[in-house]
């Protein structure tokens, strides 16, 4: 039987445009002939390949500068590729269509005039002669002017006047299409900040012209520019475009200028949409523009400008940035260890998909792979970089083995380990490293050499082990207790027992200062240097295994665990703030050496890269800061958010103004399941301490509670009768729980499952229960039996949703891998094609059409926009014209204007 056909989200090698074609109705857009009568609700213009004589004009000598720009852009305009006759009249046009001069376009007239005649100057000829400008320098400058001025008089919204909703493959020979819409000077000149990397322009008399063109076009069309670099595929270049700009403007603009506030958001919004953008050129305007947080300067600039268009509203959400600056999902495996160079350029990982790779920070892009799948087929368990950046051990099975990264040459592998290499550490000068594994063996190497120095005994596993000055080694593990070697006398110096259990890094500061990491949750502060054992500091505030620690040059700790949280702490100990974001345990994290940026790696299989140089207010909300967002649940007819967590409160937004009006308290542990009666006003959530309770939403008190579980509740739901007769709760042991509603007791247990219970559901008669398990099982059992009718094992990861069909018995599966899956309930087969049938579900509104598939909201089968990439189905609800979401922090979103006909 094979996997239903229609109804698979994308796998990680999968793109977008093929998820929704293999989903829903594929939609190719095709540009009717050109020789085609033309349409007469639009300009009747003849659209021909783009003039070759912008690359001649480029070259042109000074003194012919003006006129060749001002043919080019006259050739612009007899084309027709002018901004006003290339909008399409039925999406609107940011410009309008009202022919009364406008203020700021004259204005704009005025600067682009004024930077074209600026060349010939007096001031600019007396600045070359005087030699304040180089030739070089202004013949840059020069060219500049002219590729802004031609993006000024071209660039405009959806330049390929397409469907305003459509992937860009969706869009039939997308590169003939764009030399046909899109002159080839237009093209060139959309690359011209890339010309400006490195370059240092001065604010003068002779410039201040091309700053001003320049700030006019970042204001008017950095927009714009952005969706024709997603249309030529080079919005990797135009994140290094940004970062040029921000560049120059940092010589000659103050920090409070619009302008570097908006470059630097932009540069955020691309590392934050590049994926949605990349997709559908169009979705700067309605995912990375409207979705941008509220109060920065690109979403406040730039919403005014798309008022127009059809474009969801936040009504609750993130302000600011979050400290999340990158986020690298390149592995198919979980990240084993991860390095970044001094300067917060590079990233460089390992995984369990036996590669170890080498990233960008500023684009996210893998740069090199230095150790590939196809050549090995071990885990590469950690790296270590050198001081310098210059050289790169990576563990892999019993060999190490020493990159050049000027190069990313193998310089040399060292083999003598007996076992797998657990850890691996330089010494300051390079000049020997060391290593400890699973041979209970700490062994130093000679790097010029290659031959193994020295070599001393644990009883078990060495997890990690790390240099003290020149002469000294420690290292820790699986025998709890930490250790220090001297070289110099080849011997233990002493010994740290502090630790409980089994202790995961160790890490050396300060010189002689040691910190380490423990499965006990405890980090803890040593001195190597003092007589006798002196444990300076215990750190507590992980809520589970501590796996990785480091320290940064100016004395501040990170780490991470099982609780999947980086923390921050200072060189006291005291808790600074928490970094979420992943979700899985955190393996990895390292500072960057200005300790601007910390990096980490997880077994969620991403890498993400945190702002450290300034704790950003992300979660501006009316939920504090440090409470996290478990579950949420929306109101039948749309109008409330119920979201509860570690606050231990049940909130109750309005989806309308994204503000609470009611706070329900009564669970005294972190709320983990929410459910709202589909018929009525009531509402119940269970909690970590094993305690349901039933709510009103309308008097906004406490109905009912019902204790006798014995495990943390997991997941929840009413029956479906018209009197909700009945309760059902998932257990963390695996139980299932089914409750009198009225009466608080529970009626059945029902025992089978062999893992956390993540979904349930009761059928419309009663008579069976339907829940999905972490262990990727779904099970259907008959309640008054107390046995198990039916077992789906196809899921091969943690089931995240089983959801019920009213028209058909069709049960509906879907997993943290993203597969998904449809059950005959009566036969027990799974269907091959997905059903035409509704389902009652967390993630779709039958009434309004809306589901969000992927992080993608549709419309109808149709995308809309893209909520986040990263969003898993399980933790978002849709009503009749909103969506509410949450992983590190919960949002509302009014997608009202998409429903709108």
């Amino acid at each position: 039987m094979k996997k239903s056909k229609n109804q698979n989200p994308r796998s990680p090698t999968q793109s977008v445009e093929q998820a929704f074609n293999n989903r829903h109705v594929s939609v190719v857009y095709e540009k009717k002939n050109p020789q085609s009568p033309p349409n007469p609700k639009k300009n009747a213009k003849t659209f021909s390949p783009a003039s070759t004589r912008f690359e001649d004009a480029m070259s042109e000598t000074s003194d012919h500068f003006s006129t060749a720009l001002a043919a080019e852009i006259h050739h612009l305009n007899r084309i027709g590729k002018s901004p006003k006759s290339s909008v399409p009249s039925s999406a609107g046009s940011e410009e309008g269509g009202n022919k009364v001069a406008d203020p700021q376009k004259l204005k704009s007239e005025s600067i682009i005039t004024e930077a074209k005649s600026s060349t010939m100057s007096v001031h600019w000829k007396k600045d070359i002669a005087n030699k304040a400008i180089s030739t070089q320098l202004a013949e840059t400058i020069k060219t500049a002017i002219l590729h802004l001025s031609i993006l000024s008089s071209f660039l405009h919204f959806n330049m390929l006047d397409t469907p305003l909703y459509i992937f860009n493959q969706g869009i039939l020979n997308l590169s003939e299409e764009v030399e046909q819409s899109i002159p080839a000077g237009v093209v060139s000149a959309a690359l011209f900040a890339i010309n400006l990397n490195n370059v240092k322009i001065v604010k003068s008399r002779s410039t201040e012209p091309f700053f001003g063109l320049l700030e006019l076009f970042i204001l008017d069309h950095l927009h714009h520019w952005i969706e024709l670099m997603s249309l030529i595929e080079k919005l990797n270049d135009a994140v290094q475009s940004i970062v040029s700009l921000i560049k120059i403007f940092s010589f000659s603009l103050p920090k409070n200028h619009l302008i570097r506030p908006l470059l630097s958001d932009a540069k955020l919004v691309l590392r934050h949409f590049m994926s949605p953008i990349s997709d559908s050129a169009l979705q700067v305007y309605f995912s990375a523009i409207p979705l941008s947080p509220s109060q920065t300067t690109f979403h406040q600039h730039f919403v005014k400008k798309i008022q127009k268009y059809p474009i969801p509203r936040v009504t609750l959400g993130a302000k600011n940035w979050p400290e999340c600056v990158q986020t690298i999902a390149s592995h198919a495996d979980k990240i084993t260890s991860v390095a970044i160079s001094s300067n917060g350029t590079r990233v460089y990982s390992a995984s369990s998909d036996f590669s170890a790779k080498v990233f960008d920070v500023e684009t996210g892009l893998e740069l090199k792979t230095l150790i590939s799948a196809k050549e090995n087929n071990n885990n590469i368990e950690c790296i270590c970089l050198s001081k310098s950046n210059s050289h790169l051990l990576v563990a892999c099975f019993e060999t190490v083995t020493l990159f050049n990264m000027n190069n990313s040459k193998v310089i040399r592998k060292f083999e003598g380990h007996d076992a797998v290499v657990k850890s691996v550490a330089f010494r300051n000068d390079e000049k020997m490293f060391v290593s400890g594994g699973e041979d209970y063996r700490v062994r130093v190497w000679d790097i010029l050499t290659g031959e193994q120095i020295f070599c001393f005994n644990h009883t078990e596993t060495i997890n990690s082990v790390a240099y003290i000055g020149k002469d000294m080694v420690v290292s820790a593990g699986e025998d709890y207790i930490v250790k220090v070697w001297s070289l110099k006398y080849s011997r233990l110096l002493k010994e740290m027992p502090g630790h409980e259990e089994v202790v995961n890094e160790v890490v050396v500061f300060q010189e002689k200062k040691i910190i380490s990491c423990s499965h006990d949750t405890m980090i803890k502060i040593w001195s190597a240097d003092t007589p006798s054992v002196l444990e300076k500091k215990t750190l507590d505030g992980h809520g589970d295994l501590v796996l990785c620690v480091d320290v940064s040059s100016d004395g501040k700790i990170v780490s991470g665990g099982c609780d999947n949280a980086v923390r921050v702490w200072s060189s006291d100990g005291t808790l600074l703030y928490t970094f979420l974001g992943h979700n899985a345990p955190i393996t990895s994290v390292k500072f960057s050496g200005n300790a601007q940026l910390i990096v980490s790696g997880s077994e969620d299989k991403l890498i993400k890269v945190w702002d450290n140089s300034e704790k950003l207010s992300t979660y501006e909300q009316d939920v504090p800061e440090k409470y996290i967002v478990e579950a949420i649940a929306i109101s039948p007819d749309g109008t409330f958010i119920a979201a509860g967590g570690t606050e231990k409160i049940l909130r109750l937004y309005s989806t309308k103004t994204g503000k609470f009006f009611a706070k329900l308290e009564g669970h005294m542990e972190t709320i983990t399941a929410v459910a709202v009666c589909v018929k009525s006003t009531l509402v119940i959530s269970g909690s970590f301490d094993s305690d349901i309770k039933l709510w009103d939403s309308r008097t906004r008190k406490l109905v009912q509670s019902y204790v006798g579980s014995d495990s943390m509740v997991s997941a929840i739901a009413f029956s479906l009768d018209d009197d909700r007769r009945f309760i059902i709760s998932g257990q963390r042991n695996g139980k299932i729980i089914v409750w009198d509603s009225r009466k608080g007791i529970d009626l059945k247990k029902i025992k089978g499952h062999k893992d956390v219970v993540q979904s349930v559901v009761m059928t419309p008669d009663l008579k069976s229960i339907c829940s999905g398990c972490a262990d990727g099982t779904v099970r259907v059992w008959d309640i008054a039996n107390e046995t198990t009718r039916w077992v789906f094992d196809r899921h091969v990861a943690s089931i995240l949703l089983v959801d019920l069909s009213l028209e058909r018995k069709v049960l509906r599966s879907s997993s943290s891998d993203g597969e998904c899956y449809f059950w005959d309930l009566q036969t027990g087969e799974c269907l091959e094609e997905e059903p035409e049938v509704k389902f009652i579900n967390q993630h779709t509104s039958r009434q309004s059409r809306l589901e969000v598939l992927d992080g993608w909201l549709l419309v109808g089968g149709e995308m809309r926009c893209c909520l986040r990439p990263t969003l898993k189905s399980r933790n978002v609800v849709v009503g009749n014209n909103c969506v509410a979401s949450f992983d590190d922090q919960l949002v509302i979103i009014d997608v009202s204007s998409f429903l709108t006909k």
